[in-house]
């Protein structure tokens, strides 16, 4: 068995919000057994139902062949509509936090969403096959998903830091980056939290809470802030000057669990992506007209160990494969404001990539004794 038919048979045996997956066994059951699919196009307020007696795994021929990379009216997107709070059916309706979600990113997109109802046994069968556009079933990222399709941001984290996202095809970064510019956007505006907020008050059990990644639109002619918060306290803070863009952008910072080490260099602590998304896209290799200033907290067990006048920013270079110090960004380079007293540095950077900080340990010289 191959790695990629391993992780279908993963992504399939373990279901969204994993925690209580299992108590929505019987309704997932029987709707497989009926093995019918439900379009609900979303109208404004209102949703048509139209009931359609096919198997799961036909897609309607009206939003066959949807193609990201241009602009499309619809976007078809599957759910099991057995999971509540989150997406569920009242009568004839598909209500839940999800389909809220979905619409206001539809929104934000342009576009109308039409949802297909699929039992979950083969609701990722079908997004390989794409058969949909994107899945929304309060989906718990996991690596054996990654595996055989691709996440947008999470939208919800839970618990112990249980990511919940959007699902798209293996490869559909239009979409994918479509659905991250309008999350940082219902970020901005509190729509995102307020529906966080909707789910605490029907599940307060799952600790439902804003996720680890951070967004700020920057405009042309205003200087912008952008703060992220880690688990420890320590910030990260993006100051972005006025006129550091020709138009406005939302930058996103993205933390990363691990990293490569450059030779001679240790791990302090923090690691992310810093990424601008403009109508839609990702804009690669971002430069800005003027340097904008990252400032690291960082606290003493990130240092542990480490000669603190070294610490340096590094960002990842994809044309030579390698560590570059981050000053280098600019032309010329800018420079370091370190306060090792106060546990933090600040930096002036020109373009965005993957960041990430470390040191030198220090050099402790044996202690020689001397008989005379």
């Amino acid at each position: 068995m191959t790695k990629g038919e391993q992780a279908k048979m993963d992504i399939r045996t373990t279901g969204p919000c994993t925690r209580t997956r299992m108590a929505m066994l019987g309704t997932s059951v029987s709707l497989a057994a009926i093995l019918t699919v439900f379009l609900i196009v979303a109208v404004g307020n209102q949703r048509v139902i139209a009931y359609h007696t096919a198997v799961p795994d036909q897609r309607p021929s009206s939003a066959v062949n949807h193609s990201s990379a241009s602009l499309m009216s619809s976007l078809l997107v599957a759910t099991d509509a057995g999971y509540p709070p989150m997406e569920y059916m009242s009568g004839t309706q598909l209500i839940g936090h999800d389909i809220d979600l979905m619409d206001a990113i539809g929104a934000e997109i342009g576009v109308t969403v039409v949802y297909t109802i699929v039992p979950w046994a083969g609701i990722f069968d079908g997004l390989i096959a794409g058969e949909y556009d994107a899945i929304i079933n309060a989906l718990t990222v996991t690596p054996e998903r990654e595996e055989v399709i691709d996440f947008t941001l999470p939208y919800v984290t839970l618990g112990d830091d249980e990511d919940i996202a959007i699902a798209v095809q293996e490869g559909d970064d239009v979409l994918r980056h479509q659905i991250n510019e309008a999350l940082c956007q219902l970020r901005i505006d509190g729509t995102l939290e307020a529906i966080i907020a909707a789910i605490a008050g029907d599940k307060p059990e799952w600790q439902p809470r804003l996720p680890s990644w951070s967004c700020s639109s920057v405009p042309t002619d205003t200087k912008s802030t952008l703060i992220y918060t880690d688990t420890q306290s320590s910030s990260t803070v993006i100051q972005v000057p006025s006129n550091a863009v020709s138009e406005t952008i939302m930058l996103i910072y993205t933390p990363v669990e691990t990293t490569t080490e450059p030779s001679g260099f240790a791990f302090a602590g923090h690691v992310f992506d810093l990424d601008a998304y403009q109508s839609g896209s990702l804009l690669s290799n971002f430069a800005f007209s003027t340097s904008i200033t990252i400032t690291l907290h960082y606290t003493d067990t990130d240092v542990d160990g480490m000669d603190e006048s070294t610490l340096v920013l590094m960002y990842w270079n994809d044309s030579t494969g390698e560590w570059e110090d981050a000053i280098n960004s600019c032309e010329p380079p800018s420079s370091y404001d370190r306060h090792p007293d106060e546990n933090w540095l600040s930096v002036g950077i020109c373009h965005l990539s993957h960041f990430a900080m470390f040191g030198r340990y220090k050099i402790y010289l044996p202690l020689v004794s001397r008989n005379y």
